[in-house]
């Protein structure tokens, strides 16, 4: 059985703006382990779903609430469809049989997208700004042994969240001993024993950290979730040598997702 669960059922979820633009591209198990506890005010967005059940037999459901704004609240983000030159097209691709378990014969399963949309205002000098996209990228890394190991963060973009995963899933256990983050060479911003981000995590969020879940948190810093200030944000253009450092306790995949701010020329 896949050791991600169910959410590995989701191969990939991709948002794409005019055939070019990734908007969003996840995992099932970067959603349902890594993202889903860091959105909106931080409470379980997918509580109801399988996506954290191991995979067995019978119906389950796989819902994701996917954020193409900052927030319920602010413009960033937000796409307006009402203009021939924008096309945005969502994808859902499913995993591979012999990947979510082996022996597995048939798989079925439907995708119903839910649109929330808002009407476009009548005169233009009341139309929000509408140049910034906000991004959730996941991508993966092999780690072949214990020890220090760098995920540099691509310059550009404004950075709100880098969500790491090391050792996570249905009997997770953390897969690292510590994270420290840095800029400029040596200057640390983040550093963190998991002992320390279960702390965090618990303080603004009410619940334990899942297990091989390491959230790097700039933008809910100041404790209102995805509604916070832009105090700790990083605006990743005029920064060097920006990266994580993971101490690894063995070989395995390093998960990270980007969650930035991308201003479109």
């Amino acid at each position: 059985l896949n050791a991600h669960g169910k959410s590995s059922i989701i191969r990939e979820v991709r948002l794409i703006v005019n055939g070019k633009i990734d908007v969003i591209s996840l995992s099932g198990a970067q959603y349902h382990w890594l993202m889903r506890d860091n959105l909106e005010h931080y409470i379980d967005v997918a509580a109801h779903t399988d996506g954290r059940s191991a995979v067995a037999a019978g119906a389950f459901t796989l819902d994701m609430f996917l954020p193409v704004a900052l927030n319920a609240r602010d413009v960033p983000g937000l796409l307006l469809l009402q203009n021939e030159q924008t096309e945005v097209v969502l994808t859902v691709e499913f995993e591979a049989l012999a990947t979510i378990a082996s022996g597995l014969d048939a798989l079925v399963g439907s995708v119903v997208p839910h649109l929330e949309l808002f009407s476009v205002p009548v005169g233009e000098k009341d139309m929000p700004p509408l140049s910034t996209v906000h991004s959730l990228i996941g991508e993966t890394m092999a780690i072949s042994a214990a020890g220090d190991q760098s995920y540099p963060w691509p310059r550009g973009n404004t950075y709100l969240q880098m969500i790491h995963g090391l050792g996570f899933g249905v009997s997770g256990s953390d897969g690292f001993s510590r994270i420290y983050c840095s800029a400029a060479g040596n200057q640390r911003f983040f550093d963190a024993t998991p002992n320390a981000l279960d702390i965090e995590h618990a303080r603004f969020r009410g619940r334990a950290r899942q297990s091989g879940v390491i959230p790097v948190d700039l933008l809910g810093s100041s404790g209102l979730g995805s509604y916070g200030s832009s105090r700790d944000v990083i605006y990743s253009q005029a920064i060097t040598n920006l990266k994580s450092v993971i101490t690894a306790t063995g070989s395995g995949t390093l998960h990270s997702i980007r969650r930035e701010l991308v201003t479109l020329e």
